[in-house]
């Protein structure tokens, strides 16, 4: 399902050798990043994205690994699909807040 092709995606991530190329940049903002705006849940306590959070996080970081530029650009996408209504600590933002974690340890550092 989708768990599969963001893993094998990932792979394919980590072996771009140029990153410039349209196409990687088109997959990136066409079909990976809005896949944080689905804002359902499968029950009370887990919201859908949980269902692929963690091969979407890891394929997240093999894009800023691969491109540093692109770090801004997935930041900024995790930070607008935050959740606008509901409570403190819903489970898509405690999902949110360890992939923006996971994403600034991936983050090239500058000085």
């Amino acid at each position: 399902g989708l768990c599969a092709l963001l893993e094998l995606l990932a792979a394919a991530v980590r072996g771009v050798q140029d990153p410039s190329r349209d196409g990687f940049h088109w997959v990136l903002t066409n079909c990976v990043l809005p896949l944080h705006s689905i804002n359902s849940m499968v029950d009370f306590t887990t919201a859908t994205l949980d269902l692929y959070h963690k091969p979407l996080v890891r394929l997240l970081a093999a894009y800023v690994k691969v491109d540093p530029t692109q770090a801004p650009v997935v930041l900024h996408s995790v930070l607008n699909a935050w959740p606008t209504s509901g409570g403190a600590n819903s489970p898509k933002m405690v999902l949110l807040l360890h992939e923006l974690e996971l994403l600034l340890e991936a983050s090239p550092q500058t000085a």
